[in-house]
């Protein structure tokens, strides 16, 4: 017997027992829907916090003044000054840092005509937008002349300009911030909907905070609330990181066996500690995919095991006219690849959509756009899935059919 009648001959089985095939793959479209639906919503879950993070560069590493984890830093030297910034920025010992901005930030009350907002507000040198890579919606960024002048302009958070101006175009505008007055130079682009304290900040001279806005906090010394430093690429910093804390030791006169006075954040921990908490959810939610898979392989195993009971009579008599053994297996294993493969494919079809409607929905409670969609990686998932099912849960009911000699199969009543 040619395999090629084998094949038919399982297919006509399988189309003369409808309801039972349907209700047989039905575990497996389960499952599979499972898999693709959470795959893809886990990927486009992580693009869209990823996108919301796209304002906290990751070649980026933060120092703020004090230690968390002790209290034994006086108020001088936990300190940071522009000097620091100064020497960080001109080390030589290694190319490795690109450029350090200097940051000092308070609260304070902005008001435009009747409208009156709280917000930070953040005194910044003119090489902050290029550490940052930060983007300007419209108008432009800090200048040295502004630097050096210490004038009363202003850069808003797209957020913030977007809340204070509503309609009106903001640029050439006057605000007034803890009562002064401030020309509106220019507004940022939105940060992402993590980095909320960008896209709610104003921005202004960083000279203009210390000699006016904050001048009694200040108390005439140069101080500054962050270090901003740009490292070559993602690689470099480790090292950037290290001479960081070197350099600031000796800057604030620290003894070996002295804590440190100041605190380093590298972006990129910020960025890798959620990527792997995002990963982790996305392969626990496809663990929990997967075993449906598992159930739905046990009930094409059960199903084609009863089939092989009641079929007995059938494995005697084509046994009986020449049918061997290998014909035998091939035949309950396509079934079962076939059931499997079937399953597999209504499952993508029924994935795909469960994997829109999420999307709509969690669109529609964020506000925002959620975009995902079938990916090509869990189509390839469910398909090869489906076709292991098939292949390993239908193994055994094939081999026990094979077993079967003729003259047992056709006596059994």
């Amino acid at each position: 017997m040619r395999i090629r009648d084998t094949i038919i001959i399982a297919l006509d089985s399988l189309s003369a027992h409808t309801l039972r095939s349907i209700l047989t793959i039905l575990g497996v479209v389960i499952g599979i829907a499972s898999v693709i639906t959470l795959l893809s919503v886990g990927d486009g879950l992580r693009n869209t916090i990823l996108n919301s993070l796209r304002g906290l560069n990751p070649e980026v590493i933060t120092v703020i003044p004090g230690d968390p984890f002790t209290e034994s830093a006086t108020a001088n030297t936990s300190r940071l000054t522009q000097a620091d910034a100064v020497a960080l920025k001109n080390y030589q010992g290694s190319s490795a840092i690109v450029d350090v901005a200097s940051e000092y930030q308070i609260g304070g009350t902005i008001l435009f005509e009747k409208r009156s907002l709280g917000s930070s507000i953040r005194g910044v040198t003119v090489n902050f937008q290029n550490v940052h890579d930060i983007d300007l919606a419209f108008g432009r960024f800090i200048r040295d002349e502004d630097m050096l002048a210490t004038q009363r302009v202003a850069v808003l958070g797209w957020d913030l300009g977007r809340e204070l101006f509503q309609e009106q175009h903001p640029l050439g505008r006057s605000i007034h911030i803890n009562g002064y007055r401030f020309e509106v130079i220019g507004v940022l682009k939105s940060a992402g909907i993590l980095n909320f304290d960008q896209n709610l900040a104003v921005f202004v001279p960083l000279s203009t905070v210390q000699q006016r806005l904050a001048y009694s906090q200040i108390q005439r010394h140069l101080d500054v609330t962050q270090l901003s430093i740009r490292a070559v690429d993602i690689d470099s910093i480790p090292q950037v990181r290290q001479q960081t804390q070197t350099i600031l030791r000796n800057q604030h006169q620290l003894a070996p066996t002295e804590a440190n006075t100041f605190t380093i954040t590298a972006n990129q921990d910020i960025l890798n500690l959620v990527n792997g908490i995002v990963s982790g959810l996305t392969y626990f939610l496809s663990f929990v995919g997967a075993i449906s898979l598992l159930v739905g392989g046990i009930g094409i195993m059960n199903i084609m095991l009863v089939s092989v009971t009641q079929r007995t009579r059938e494995i005697g008599l084509r046994r009986a006219v020449g049918a061997t053994r290998r014909h035998i297996v091939l035949q309950f294993l396509t079934e079962a690849v076939v059931l499997s493969f079937s399953g597999g494919v209504l499952g993508i079809l029924l994935g795909y959509g469960l994997t829109i409607t999420v999307a709509i929905v969690l669109s529609s409670v964020q506000g925002t756009t959620f975009v995902t969609g079938l990916t090509v990686s869990s189509v390839i998932v469910a398909t090869t899935s489906s076709l292991l099912i098939g292949l390993i849960f239908g193994i055994y009911p094939a081999l026990q059919a094979a077993q079967m000699t003729p003259t047992d199969a056709l006596r059994y009543e």
